[in-house]
């Protein structure tokens, strides 16, 4: 992550690039890319594009949004503070195949295929760092995909809630807690509709898989 114009490597995140680079080689990425920004819901780049550039997102957050042919939203994945973005794109030299979207206020570095090329040519630690960020991306999104194609709607909805859940002690003994904000989102990330989503719930909490107060779900971990 980068703090103050430092890169800090606590609690690393393995999807963060600018965390495996020096100080120096982040501020040869800031040389020779252009910062944006973007507020929250603004699209950073489009599903098509065929922009090649290189995104690094220094600051806020964003997620990856693809569009079905019916119109329907889904959410593929989160993109953190240090994170890159685009890098399939550059390398295969393809359109965009998804729309990166701002969650927040979000400032963006975007370094052009050309730039990108010289500067790997003197920074070769940079175009390893980025090679295998993408491997362990594709691998990360392969097992999702075959996790989701074996799982019904009920147990993708659960499977993702125990996954966001944090690890809390209840007086009916250990949970995984969370806070559902938003029906439509969960939606999104578990590729169906939000009336799905709503019955997938009921089910759950009759089942007595999850306990729920509002927004807040809690889900009990077998003894």
């Amino acid at each position: 992550m980068v703090v103050n114009g430092a890169i800090s490597t606590q609690g690393e995140d393995p999807m963060n690039i600018l965390g495996k680079l020096t100080h120096g080689e982040v501020e040869d990425l800031r040389r020779i890319g252009r910062k944006l920004t973007f507020e929250s819901g603004q699209a950073v780049v489009r599903d098509g594009e065929t922009d090649q550039s290189l995104g690094l997102l220094l600051k806020g957050s964003a997620r990856v949004v693809k569009t079905g042919p019916e119109g329907r939203r889904f959410v593929l994945a989160f993109i953190e503070e240090g994170e890159c973005f685009g890098e399939l794109a550059l390398i295969l030299g393809i359109p965009r195949s998804a729309t990166i979207e701002a969650m927040d206020r979000c400032e963006v570095l975007m370094i052009s295929a050309e730039q990108f090329s010289k500067h790997c040519q003197a920074h070769r630690g940079f175009e390893r760092a980025l090679l295998l960020l993408t491997a362990q991306r594709l691998h990360r999104t392969s097992l999702r995909a075959s996790g989701v194609a074996l799982l019904d709607t009920t147990s993708r909805v659960l499977a993702h809630l125990t996954e966001i859940g944090e690890l809390v002690e209840t007086p009916q003994g250990p949970a995984r807690r969370c806070e559902l904000a938003n029906q439509t989102e969960l939606a999104e990330l578990v590729g169906t509709s939000r009336e799905m989503v709503s019955r997938a719930l009921k089910l759950l909490e009759q089942t007595g898989e999850i306990r729920r107060s509002g927004r807040l779900i809690l889900i009990p971990i077998p003894a």
